[in-house]
């Protein structure tokens, strides 16, 4: 006891020799130190333990056929595996790789950290501790897979040997490395036998371990029963899980890899770090800024969702809300929602005036359609001849512009664009997005769907507002209030709404694959197929677009349908009028023609829309059907129309097919064909716009030249009543005077001479009818005669014959 030395502080046996019931009696080996090892004693070894980084593993005997074994005891421990953490129970190490180089990935922190730096095979007397300078000493290590945890016949036995470390005085087992299938591990697993033996003696030491391994991470594939590292300094990483292949480096897409990251050129994105799917942003590629992120961090400040298409509504990446600009697709913080205000008041302000310019074109159609219909057989063509088909050339522009402005949905660069047509004719729409910093912190709801309904309060309050106003104009003027203005202004709202309605309904029910990931196609930067997502189409986008898609347009065509005879009927007209006034009476159902005609054209932009190729054809198609439809019908009331609206509509089809031209060249990166087709593009929008403003501004002009002129002269009257400019205006005011009191003297002379043929085209009837009465009533009379005199003779025949 209590006996200090350099090795052995209490015995050494030079030969190697083990401590016995004959060499050691009645005695105690207790308390002593050696400044090397082995305090107590330095004998033969007795048994092998194990010391993972530095700590040494507690072991158990077992029984292994006749032979009796210490195994290695594994308290279960967390560790990560594919980026989550589990309990181990057993000892887990890397397949196919050498163990003490092997590093766990943290996704979480995106570092690498060791796991098991070296793992030490010991040598040990009776008094579990170490000895070292076991030089001669060699060690086999055999692995097999067992099932059921060594209770069923082991297989697949591979053998390899370790030599004694010099430095750490032991046998590192972290050298090596252990083949065994981290995928088909179910009921099985790795047993480790050690077979250590120190010279002289023969008899091996024998120890086991039982591990499995573990999966392959990021940075890594999956060959060979094992994981292998993606060598990144040759162009090949890997960011999936369970990838049987490295990825290749594209140099058209990434700035940088490492065996499992990427750094993003600018222009592209991926939704996050399990993905190996990038794709460019291929509407705004300024706002994806790259980089080594993923998912919305790739993206510009206030952006957010699949290839930053949406704007942080809800603060989520901490910059605060934003909103989007619908005129660039910016996103702007919400501390300037005095920017997006002005917009709001002035869109509602074009709304109500639409309206109220709509209703008054509907109120002097109605009368004068009311006064021609009394007593006048020709009507119809003196109602035709009166109109200034203002609203109509109006009406059809808008239309036209925004089947014109899908182009602008083709994912090419212009130079150019007419979004504000489309904003102008879904004025609703733009009005409620200009309150998504305010319906945003309604944070139980997503936008998507709330807007949806702030668009539907916005359409309603717009016709309140119109019913109250004109209800007020009608008790201060002492008038009755005409209920044809709720009923006119109910299908003014329900037909420039509708665009929107549908496509925004639409938009919750498709979805868009971005990455491999489905997205709602209306707002990427929420998932499709959500319980969230499902419970509001079901609830929500289904029977609404059922409502508004089908069962109010076929409404209105029944309506129309059963009353097609009475449509010239005032007390109907005038409050369906808007629905066919600038169609004939055979093509009476012609609105509800366009408004399926955008209902296709919506649902093609909506489930195509990443395909621009097959949109464009089915685009085409859509225009060239209606057009078939169109030249055989002539719907509108006057020719001039008809020929516009064709032409029109062929000005839009080719424009498709030369945008979806234009995208193929950007494709290939032909500039200069791209450039040129633009200018066609141009070219063909000038075009398209030249007669509706042409006629427009003849319209205007003849309406109000007379009065525009008679304020000038009025002006320069006042200034210099003899100046040149006074008299020439004063002789033009003339001018116009005269022939506005001719046209008129000729139309009332034209209205004249349609009521007289009307007289006598009714009084040619009249008499018709009493010659065709009379002659029938001779003919019948005649005919009595015959029939009396046929009867006579007969009779007198008769008794010539019966007489004797």
């Amino acid at each position: 006891m209590l006996n200090r030395a350099k090795i052995g502080g209490g015995i050494y046996f030079q030969s190697q020799t083990n401590l016995n019931q004959d060499n050691f009696q009645n005695s105690f080996l207790l308390f002593n130190n050696a400044y090397a090892y082995a305090n107590n004693l330095v004998e033969a070894p007795t048994h092998l333990s194990i010391s993972i980084n530095q700590m040494e593993m507690p072991s158990e005997k077992q029984l292994l056929g006749n032979q009796t074994i210490f195994a290695t005891v594994i308290q279960p421990y967390n560790i990560i595996e594919q980026g989550k953490v589990f309990k181990a129970q057993q000892l887990m190490i890397p397949s196919n790789q050498q163990i003490k180089k092997y590093k766990i990935y943290i996704p979480k922190f995106f570092v690498f950290r060791s796991y098991i730096e070296v793992i030490l095979i010991l040598f040990k007397n009776r008094y579990n501790e170490n000895l070292e300078n076991l030089d001669n000493s060699s060690c086999l290590i055999e692995t097999t897979i067992n099932f059921e945890n060594k209770t069923i016949a082991s297989y697949e036995r591979m053998v390899q040997s370790l030599s004694y470390d010099q430095d750490s005085k032991a046998f590192d087992l972290s050298s090596l490395s252990f083949s065994f299938d981290p995928y088909f591990q179910d009921k099985k697993i790795l047993a480790i036998e050690l077979n250590c033996k120190a010279e002289p003696n023969d008899k091996p030491l024998q120890y086991q371990i039982y591990a499995k391994t573990l999966k392959c991470q990021q940075g890594e594939f999956y060959i060979d029963k094992g994981c292998q590292v993606c060598q990144s300094n040759q162009g090949f990483y890997s960011v999936t899980y369970n990838t049987t292949k490295c990825s290749i480096f594209d140099k058209e897409k990434f700035e940088n890899i490492t065996s499992n990251k990427i750094k993003l050129l600018e222009g592209f994105w991926r939704p996050n770090y399990l993905s190996d799917y990038t794709e460019r942003c291929i509407k705004n590629p300024i706002f994806c800024s790259g980089g080594w992120d993923v998912g919305n961090n790739l993206c510009s400040q206030g952006h957010v969702g699949g290839l930053c298409e949406e704007c942080d509504n809800f603060d989520i990446r901490g910059d605060g809300m934003f909103y989007r600009n619908l005129q660039n697709s910016q996103c702007y913080g919400c501390n300037r929602i005095q920017e997006s205000i002005i917009p709001f008041v002035l869109t509602s302000i074009w709304s109500l005036i639409s309206i109220l310019i709509t209703l008054k074109s509907i109120e002097k159609s109605n009368r004068l359609f009311s006064s021609l219909k009394i007593r006048q057989r020709f009507s119809k063509i003196i109602f035709k001849l009166d109109q200034d088909h203002e609203s109509i050339l109006i009406k059809m522009l808008l239309n036209y512009l925004w089947i014109f402005s899908v182009i602008f949905t083709f994912n090419t660069n212009f130079s150019f664009s007419i979004n504000f047509i489309e904003l102008t004719s879904n004025s609703s729409y733009f009005m409620a997005n200009n309150l998504d910093c305010y319906l945003s912190q309604l944070q139980s709801l997503e936008l998507i769907y709330i807007r949806i309904i702030a668009m539907l309060i916005l359409i309603a309050i717009q016709l309140l507002i119109i019913w109250f106003g004109f209800t007020c104009y009608s008790l201060c003027k002492n008038w009755t209030f005409n209920k044809s203005i709720i009923s006119n202004t109910v299908l003014y709202l329900y037909v420039s709404n509708y665009a929107a309605l549908v496509k925004q309904l639409c938009s919750i029910l498709s979805k868009r694959q971005i990455s491999n990931i489905a997205y709602i196609q209306g707002d990427v930067s929420l998932n499709y197929g959500t319980e969230t997502h499902m419970s509001w189409i079901i609830g929500f986008a289904i029977p609404g677009l059922g409502v508004i898609g089908i069962l109010i347009p076929f409404s209105l065509f029944f309506l129309m349908y059963i009353n097609r005879e009475q449509l010239d009927q005032i007390k109907l007209r005038r409050h369906i009028c808007y629905l066919f006034n600038e169609y004939n009476s055979e093509s009476y159902y012609w609105e509800q023609i366009k408004l399926s005609k955008k209902t296709i054209i919506i649902i093609i932009l909506t489930y195509f829309e990443s395909n621009v190729l097959l949109t464009a054809s089915l685009l085409g198609l859509c225009l060239l059907f209606y057009q078939l439809l169109a030249v055989k019908q002539k719907p509108y009331i006057i020719q001039s129309l008809n020929f516009l609206d064709i032409q029109t509509g062929q000005i839009c089809s080719i424009t498709i097919f030369i945008s979806a031209a234009k995208y193929v060249s950007e494709k290939e990166n032909a500039t200069p064909l791209s450039v040129l087709l633009q200018i066609f593009i141009i070219i063909l929008c000038i075009r398209l716009c030249y007669p509706f403003i042409i006629n427009i501004f003849r319209v205007y002009f003849k309406k109000y030249k007379v009065a525009f002129i008679e304020q000038l002269h009025k002006i320069f009257r006042s200034i210099k009543a003899d100046c040149f400019l006074t008299t020439y205006l004063n002789n033009q005011l003339k001018k116009l005077n005269y022939r506005e009191q001719r046209r008129r003297t000729n139309f009332a002379k034209l209205r004249c001479h349609l009521i007289q043929i009307s007289k006598l085209q009714i009084g040619h009837q009249k008499q018709k009818l009493f010659i065709s009465r009379h002659m029938i009533s001779v003919i019948t009379s005649q005919s009595t005669m015959r029939f009396r005199q046929t009867v006579t003779i007969t009779d007198v025949e008769m008794n010539k014959l019966i007489s004797p």
